[in-house]
């Protein structure tokens, strides 16, 4: 039964997921968007990811550009689950 016990931990510790927030809008053509990542769906490198490939399809939905104004990221815990957030706006390409 301990074994079973100790399996079953390892499986929900270790089985992964990762979330991205909806874009919110936080000011004039200004957006933020935050994501989480299990450390087996890659952690924090993978969040900051997802929330830029969400930004990114964002603006390309309005025919923009994206311009990354602040990112952060931090791990969640010690086996590498990570958060990240990006605030950008959606521009024009200049001629």
């Amino acid at each position: 039964m301990q074994k079973f016990v100790v399996i079953a931990a390892a499986a929900v510790l270790f089985s992964g997921c990762s979330t991205t927030s909806k874009v919110m809008e936080v000011g004039p053509d200004t957006y933020s968007v935050s994501s989480m990542a299990a450390p087996v769906r890659g952690g924090t490198g993978a969040a900051r990811s997802n929330a830029l490939e969400q930004a990114n399809a964002h603006c390309r939905a309005l025919g923009k550009y994206i311009e990354v104004v602040d990112t952060s990221q931090n791990t969640l815990n010690s086996y590498g689950a990570g958060a990240a957030d990006v605030v950008f706006r959606c521009v024009s390409r200049n001629p």
